[in-house]
C-alpha cells in the first residue's frame, strides 16, 4: 500500500514484497473503496437514471 511504501521507503534495508505486503494492499484498497461507496449517492439519485 501507500503508507507501506512509504514507511519502508524510510528503512534503511530494500522493500521485499510478501504475502502480507500484498495482503495489506488488497485490504487497503477494499477499505478505500468501501469509504468511496459511503459518502457516493445511491445510484437511483443519479440524474442520468431518470426516465
Amino acid at each position: 500500500g501507500i503508507l507501506t511504501e512509504v514507511v519502508q521507503g524510510l528503512l534503511p534495508w530494500p522493500r521485499t514484497p510478501d504475502a502480507w505486503d500484498v495482503l495489506a494492499d488488497t485490504l487497503g484498497l477494499t477499505v478505500v473503496l468501501a469509504i468511496v461507496r459511503r459518502f457516493q449517492p445511491p445510484p437511483h439519485t443519479d440524474s442520468t437514471s431518470l426516465p
